[in-house]
């Protein structure tokens, strides 16, 4: 016969079970952002590599292309977009044509991911300072130092993702065959277990896009894009993610990103901030690209300004 005592630890063990659940709730209450990251290189990209992200956040997160001449190191394309109401680099391309894209570690409590991170900027940082995945990843140091996330890069020669976890651990994979794919969950044996919980979203995409990416052997910007905009899963589970309601996260924009070497670098970006006024870039980023504004500068370059917004 149960006992005051053994009712009580176990009315304590319910309420404590009801106080997570609650917990990671309040947590995720405002559908973390989400992004797919996926990738193709060596023969599979027909030489070189192709990268591609897909940008999922909340419809008020507006997104502009501004090219960046810093003083010192390389000038790199960069995609700012407001998050937290700060405008924040979230994907980039420099002028050696290392592209780097990043994902929100949405398996982590929000009070888990969204701490200080001891390295500022990581990904300019790493765009103005490194001319390929090598020597990116030799920065480990730098990723060990920001707060959680997801990151995937790519060169001429071959593509990476990186994983930075809580405490400073991080997990990363690079190869120059074959195909890389990301979401929003640690993927890797060493941090997987670090995952409170994987949403439905990111696991179906992850899935989807893995399932894309094994449906054939060489690959185009073209095929990514048609990638980009997989429907399949429903308006909230989908590679293009289109919301169930007015404040669902949905797809914002797309970043893509083919590398030869000896080429100018073949950028794609597409913007669906307003989904009636998209706007896109299309540009392989040759020397005259890059050199069109002074070190010490930047200019955005999209959306560009109504004709008349200059008039008084």
């Amino acid at each position: 016969m149960a006992t005051p005592s053994t009712l009580s630890q176990a009315r304590a063990a319910r309420i404590a079970a009801v106080t997570a659940v609650l917990a990671w709730a309040l947590l995720s209450s405002a559908q973390a952002p989400a992004c797919t990251l996926w990738s193709a290189s060596g023969d599979s990209a027909g030489g070189g590599t192709i990268l591609a992200k897909n940008r999922d956040f909340s419809p008020d997160s507006q997104g502009r292309l501004v090219l960046v001449r810093p003083e010192q190191g390389f000038a790199y394309l960069g995609f700012y977009a407001l998050v937290k109401e700060r405008e924040r680099l979230v994907a980039g391309v420099n002028e050696t044509g290392l592209a780097m894209v990043g994902a929100t570690a949405g398996s982590l409590p929000r009070a888990e991911r969204d701490v200080p991170s001891r390295v500022k900027s990581l990904m300019a940082k790493i765009l103005a300072n490194s001319k390929d995945v090598d020597e990116a990843l030799a920065h480990m140091d730098w990723f060990a130092g920001h707060a959680p996330v997801m990151y995937m890069l790519s060169d001429a020669a071959k593509t990476a993702w990186v994983e930075v976890g809580a405490g400073g651990k991080v997990a990363w994979r690079e190869t120059a065959q074959g195909t890389l794919a990301h979401t929003n969950h640690y993927i890797s044996p060493e941090l997987g277990p670090m995952n409170m919980k994987v949403g439905p979203s990111s696991q179906a995409r992850l899935e989807r896009i893995q399932e894309l990416l094994a449906g054939q052997k060489k690959f185009t910007i073209e095929d990514f894009e048609k990638f980009g905009n997989d429907r399949s899963d429903g308006p909230d589970n989908s590679i293009f993610r289109t919301g169930s309601t007015p404040k669902s996260s949905r797809t914002m924009a797309r970043f893509l990103v083919r590398t030869r070497s000896g080429q100018p670098t073949q950028t794609w970006v597409s913007d669906y901030d307003d989904p009636d006024k998209p706007w896109s870039f299309r540009r392989d980023l040759d020397r005259e690209f890059w050199e069109q504004i002074p070190r010490g500068s930047m200019k955005t370059l999209a959306p560009t300004p109504p004709a008349d917004s200059a008039k008084p």
